[in-house]
């Protein structure tokens, strides 16, 4: 299994007045993690542009070279979050693997960074319908993205015969994702019954189960 790519993100929705791109994505990065400790603590609605600069470190002169407005800070996030998914699951997973040991290793990634990311993951559920609808639209976009790299290789197992044909890609595409998710959504529980490496296991296991040819 290849190693964790490094990932740099650059947003392609919300657009600085600063043309120094490393400049751009070092705040923009700021931005995001101020806001998203602050969005878990205090919601969306009750958290202000100005709480998130000041906690962010960011001079309040500038911040509207980087953004115009919270909601555009909350896209951040989520654009963030869905492109991580996007790159680190091209990047960590071998073309040459046949389809069982990709489909192991994608949900590896995935789940490591939802483990990593979690209260991203649970804003991106809470806080996505606060969106308007050009910028909902976007995120489903992106979202689609993700289950398209599952979807590829469900089929390609179908097509080799070592999963069933029977399996409706797009559905199992989507409990991969789902699975993944519930990680992130009740780290309540799971936190004190198993370790993410063990939780990985467990699913990997029942989805093997679920898709392969005996």
């Amino acid at each position: 299994m290849k190693q964790e790519a490094l990932f740099a993100f650059n947003s392609e929705m919300i657009e600085a007045q600063v043309e120094d791109e490393l400049l751009v994505q070092k705040n923009h990065t700021k931005l995001i993690e101020a806001a998203t400790e602050l969005f878990s603590k205090h919601g969306y609605h009750a958290t202000t542009i100005r709480q998130i600069v000041k906690h962010s470190g960011i001079g309040i002169g500038s911040i509207y070279q980087y953004v115009t407005n919270k909601e555009e800070i909350l896209v951040l996030i989520l654009e963030y979050i869905l492109k991580r998914y996007e790159y680190q699951l091209h990047s960590g997973i071998d073309s040459t693997l046949n389809p069982k040991d990709k489909l192991i290793a994608g949900i590896d990634h995935y789940y490591r960074i939802i483990d990593q990311e979690y209260e991203k993951v649970i804003l991106a559920y809470v806080s996505s319908k606060s969106l308007s609808k050009k910028y909902r639209e976007y995120i489903k976009e992106l979202e689609l993205k993700t289950n398209k790299i599952y979807e590829d290789i469900l089929q390609e197992g179908v097509n080799e015969g070592v999963f069933k044909s029977s399996i409706n890609v797009s559905l199992v595409a989507y409990d991969i994702i789902i699975l993944g998710h519930m990680w992130g959504l009740k780290q309540w529980y799971f936190r004190s019954r198993m370790s993410i490496d063990e939780y990985i296991d467990e699913q990997q296991a029942h989805i093997r189960r679920m898709i392969s040819v005996e």
